[in-house]
């Protein structure tokens, strides 16, 4: 990403804290967006409290596929929003301690639970105990929570999803193994750049959502690269450094 561009003279703080011409007018789009997505949102659970043990299977459903729709939209917007005050350096990440084993457990459930309705399989290897760890409290959970559904969106039907984690030597690693659409290193790398994204269209990279992952991990310190995993699909790697929070904080 190139460095944000400045207007001259001016010292006026976009909405998020971002100063660039494109983030600020971008985010002042996209906060109108999300606070519409938001009244749906409402709106739609007030139909669902009031229609209550008199909704129809298929209304229900309906209903959950446009509420989970929204929750996308917004949590689209918020990763965008996210990307730019990264890239200008102004968001907050302190890090703070975090109980590791039992993020990766909540954000594990999540993953199986929607790849059991897909007939997928997510099969996970911990390598090392993961315990408490200091790394942002506030990004991590977003970073992980953004990543692993995308990559399981992008894994084939009845596919398999691989994920090894280990906390050790002050690094954090995560390495994912997805089956679906094998691609050559070229066009992987597309993904991180977000005009060749929109000329070529890679689904793993649709909305930035690799590139919004990857500004956040080198946000934190750390990195993630996406490479073809030869006759499968792709793999992706995430690196962050952390420490072992103090254990009587």
């Amino acid at each position: 990403m190139s460095p944000a561009r400045r207007t001259a003279g001016s010292t006026e703080i976009g909405i998020d804290g971002v100063r660039d011409d494109e983030h600020r007018v971008v985010n002042h789009l996209f906060h109108d967006f999300k606070g519409g997505l938001s009244t749906v949102l409402m709106c739609l659970e007030a139909i669902r409290d009031a229609g209550g043990e008199d909704l129809d299977p298929i209304q229900a459903r309906w209903l959950e596929t446009a509420e989970r729709t929204c929750d996308r939209l917004v949590g689209l917007i918020n990763n965008y929003r996210d990307l730019t005050q990264m890239i200008e350096g102004e968001l907050p990440a302190e890090p703070e301690d975090v109980d590791l084993e039992a993020l990766v457990g909540l954000q594990v459930a999540a993953l199986e639970a929607t790849a059991r309705s897909r007939s997928q399989t997510v099969e996970l290897t911990v390598q090392a105990d993961l315990g408490r760890v200091r790394v942002s409290a506030g990004l991590l959970p977003r970073l992980l929570a953004t990543l692993l559904p995308h990559l399981l969106d992008n894994t084939s039907s009845r596919g398999r999803l691989l994920l090894a984690i280990e906390a050790s030597a002050g690094t954090l690693r995560l390495k994912v193994d997805l089956e679906g659409v094998e691609s050559e290193q070229p066009l992987l790398d597309t993904v991180f750049d977000r005009v060749a994204q929109a000329d070529h269209g890679l689904q793993l990279g649709r909305a930035y959502t690799l590139l919004y992952c990857r500004t956040a991990a080198r946000y934190l310190g750390g990195d993630l690269r996406l490479t073809p995993w030869k006759g499968h699909g792709s793999t992706v790697e995430l690196w962050l450094p952390c420490t072992d929070a103090n254990p009587e904080t």
